[in-house]
């Protein structure tokens, strides 16, 4: 058992401002005025605290995505990566029953699951 004493106040680095990228907006749909904060992408160049238009924004090339991947069966099973190319796949995870797995993958990717004691797709 440890005990400790501190001769300072516990401090926190984390900043919980306001961010000023959120902009309130304002709308009616027939109910009165509302109002709600959107987040407004700030200039590129506010992010190296750079002169705003110093940068230009760039869209990525890497269109990735997160793959995820429940066993909604009552049975263990093995998640592959199909390559599509005639050849075997490649285990990604195992899932016991109403696990998810999670992976990154591409738009075109395939997967599949099969039982622990065959390679039958399920």
């Amino acid at each position: 058992f440890f005990s400790y004493a501190w001769s300072e106040p516990l401090t926190c680095s984390a900043n919980f401002d306001r961010d000023p990228a959120l902009k309130e907006m304002k709308f009616d749909i027939g109910y009165g005025e509302e109002t709600f904060e959107a987040y407004i992408q700030p200039d590129v160049s506010t992010f190296y605290q750079e002169e705003p238009g110093s940068r230009t924004a760039v869209a990525p090339h890497f269109v990735a995505l997160a793959g995820k991947f429940v066993n909604m069966s009552p049975d263990n099973l093995r998640l592959y990566w199909d390559p599509d190319n005639g050849r075997p796949g490649s285990i990604i995870a195992y899932n016991t029953p109403f696990q998810a797995t999670g992976t990154a993958t591409f738009p075109t990717h395939k997967f599949y699951f099969t039982p622990m004691d065959s390679n039958e797709v399920v």
